[in-house]
């Protein structure tokens, strides 16, 4: 985790564009408010920076970065909870087999 100087002094960003991207990762709810920048946010500054050689802007550059990390987030949750759910499916159907074996001996 690094603090807002230590990722503008690494990645060069302007402290604006910095606290746009912060605003945008809160409302997509992947930070909270006083939390430190990872390298996971560094790495998406940099995407950031590629998109705006292409032409965008700033606030489109962040927005587009954001929303592809808000998916990946998402489809990491989806992709976890949909594991657990299937284990949670073959625990109960190995409780059933017993129980049947349980009711077929008696």
């Amino acid at each position: 985790m690094y603090p807002d100087k230590a990722v503008r002094e690494r990645t060069g960003v302007s402290q604006s564009l910095l606290a746009e991207l912060r605003e945008e990762y809160r409302k997509y709810h992947l930070i909270r408010e006083f939390e430190y920048l990872n390298d996971t946010h560094i790495a998406d500054l940099e995407r950031v920076q590629q998109i705006r050689h292409e032409g965008r802007t700033i606030s489109q550059a962040i927005r587009k970065v954001v929303r592809e990390r808000a998916l990946k987030t998402l489809l990491k949750e989806c992709k976890y909870g949909f594991e657990e759910l299937h284990e949670m499916i073959n625990r109960f159907e190995a409780k059933l087999d017993r129980l049947e074996q349980f009711v077929n001996r008696k």
